[in-house]
């Protein structure tokens, strides 16, 4: 997205699913992996990140 006077900023929107356990379970999963996951750790602060 542009922002004017300051240039471009990047937003990751990321739809995760994990079939067969509840919308809470999945949260605390989503979670636990975005802690250990390397791309996550390389953007971290420098790329908005949403899931949804």
């Amino acid at each position: 997205m542009a922002i004017p006077n300051e240039g471009f900023r990047f937003k990751l929107v990321v739809e995760a699913r994990i079939k067969g356990v509840d919308d809470k379970t999945q949260e605390i999963f989503v979670e636990m992996a975005r802690g250990f996951c390397p791309y996550s750790k390389a953007i971290q602060g420098n790329v908005e990140v949403e899931f949804i």
